[in-house]
């Protein structure tokens, strides 16, 4: 039994660092130190080394199998030690001494001193790794753009862009570029000219619909025939009309009304009346100083044409003074 427990307190040394002491019979007891080396193998001294070595004879002489609950250590019995296990060690005899191995997966977690690092998952992590390739530290970080690989796309802003994205989501390539018809939707539309165009834009500003429009601008030759009035054709200046247009509106004012009878005046266009019915020709009433008509057999005005004035009718009483004559011309633009 006693041999038992000397190769019992050198496995302890794998695992917990003691001097250990295995008293024989009538001796103090002997003392084996050992340390574990980096890669797994216990160093013993010399002189440990030869009483293993003598224990194991031993051993092999008697067929020796070692079985044990309990272990001396520094005087005092430990049964059913945690830290030793006789099944993760393998003891190797090289002719000058014996060497003892950890086998693979003996050093569980449970063997492992803690090292402070959380057990939890960790992403974009930073971490600290000591000379036992132990993690000593760990945190979650984030990625910057200190973190990215340098793309070719030139920082900067860009207009109506053009973009080369990679299967990792990354810009690649990135330049500007303009808006083009070939870049727009059709409308309603018509391509072509327009003439004072009518438009209707919708919220983007875009044209939804076109159409030519007139402008039309009344234009009013005029005559003033100052006195008394007298008949008589070709009355006042001739006015000759530097647009075309139509005849719209005749207006005729008195300062003084004509009495005795009915005022009544002719216009000509290039020589010809533009009542061919007489009876609508523009006529003051007795006693009137103002009357209009929209009534005319001739209405068509173009560039050059050649505007006169009659008067037929005067008051068989009063004549009437101071006459005025606005003749209405619409053009169209």
């Amino acid at each position: 039994m006693r041999h038992i427990n000397k190769l019992l307190a050198l496995l302890l040394i794998l695992v917990f660092p003691l001097s250990l002491v295995y008293p024989e019979s009538g001796d103090s007891g002997q003392v084996i130190v050992g340390n574990l080396s980096e890669e797994g193998i216990i160093e013993l001294s010399p002189f440990d080394i030869n009483i293993l070595n003598d224990e194991l004879r031993k051993l092999r002489r008697t067929g020796t199998t070692i079985t044990t609950d309990a272990l001396q250590v520094d005087g005092s019995y430990v049964t059913d030690p945690d830290f030793i296990d006789t099944g993760d060690i393998n003891f190797t005899d090289s002719g000058s001494g014996i060497i003892g191995t950890i086998n693979n997966n003996a050093v569980g977690s449970d063997e492992l001193a803690s090292s402070g690092v959380a057990a939890s998952s960790y992403t974009v992590t930073s971490l600290t790794v000591d000379v036992d390739g132990r993690i000593t530290s760990a945190s979650s970080g984030t990625i910057g753009p200190d973190e990215l690989e340098a793309t070719a796309v030139a920082a900067g802003s860009y207009s109506i862009t053009h973009l080369t994205i990679d299967a990792d989501g990354r810009i690649t390539a990135a330049s500007s570029s303009t808006i083009g018809a070939d870049d727009l939707d059709s409308t309603s539309v018509s391509a072509g000219d327009y003439t004072r165009a009518n438009i209707t834009v919708d919220a983007d500003g875009r044209l939804q619909s076109a159409s030519n429009s007139t402008i039309t601008i009344n234009r009013c030759p005029m005559w003033y025939v100052g006195g008394a009035q007298v008949t008589g054709t070709d009355i006042s200046a001739d006015i000759r009309v530097p647009f075309a247009g139509t005849i719209t509106r005749a207006d005729a004012y008195l300062d003084v009304a004509a009495s005795g009878s009915t005022f009544i005046i002719d216009i000509n266009l290039n020589g010809s009346t533009i009542w061919s019915t007489q009876g609508d020709r523009l006529t003051l009433q007795q006693q009137a100083t103002s009357a209009d008509t929209a009534t005319f057999d001739t209405t068509s005005v173009s560039i050059g044409d050649e505007f006169t004035l009659d008067i037929d009718q005067v008051g068989s009483v009063v004549e009437g003074t101071d006459l005025t004559v606005l003749l209405t011309v619409q053009e169209t633009l």
